[in-house]
């Protein structure tokens, strides 16, 4: 690391001490100013420039004061913090998927008859007699006879459809 000459770092540390007493206006000390080439406290420097920081918008970034206070060349302290990379966030979740719909008795009644076109007119009255086996209003419970009606109805609506069309066919 090179080390920063000491008469930039003089010229520097006059024209910040300028800066200083321009943003303290009349809060300005009576004592006599300090020689730029006396060395200043770390604890000193750091409370000059809070005070500074709430009364001048300065282009120098702190970075850049803080490299030359520890002796570094500015620009070396610059480009060592450009080079550092921010931590990154990790990446957004997607928003959750709504849940699927409930399937219609509809849909559930024509999944359950694994309806195709290559069943014959036989293997169609085969399939009545077993959905009705399970689901005939008769063979169920009081409080599932009105479901058992409406699933029985579609399954007969769908099967006769398939009976006609077997029968246009021919």
């Amino acid at each position: 690391m090179a080390s920063f000459n000491a008469h930039s770092r003089d010229e520097f540390l006059r024209a910040l001490e300028e800066a200083r007493r321009a943003a303290m206006g009349a809060e300005e000390e009576t004592s006599a100013p300090r020689a730029a080439s006396q060395p200043r406290g770390g604890v000193e420097f750091l409370r000059t420039l809070e005070n500074m920081a709430g009364r001048v918008k300065t282009y120098v970034s702190t970075r850049i004061l803080a490299g030359l206070y520890a002796e570094r060349d500015p620009v070396e302290a610059a480009d060592t913090a450009a080079r550092e990379v921010p931590p990154q966030a990790p990446p957004p979740q997607p928003p959750p998927q709504p849940p699927k719909p409930a399937k219609s008795e509809h849909e559930t009644v024509v999944e359950e008859l694994h309806l195709t076109s290559n069943l014959s007119a036989d293997d169609l009255k085969h399939l009545r007699r077993q959905f009705a086996k399970v689901n005939h209003p008769d063979r169920v419970s009081a409080a599932a006879r009105e479901q058992a009606t409406r699933r029985m109805t579609i399954a007969n609506v769908l099967i006769d459809e398939a009976l006609r069309g077997k029968r246009a066919a021919r």
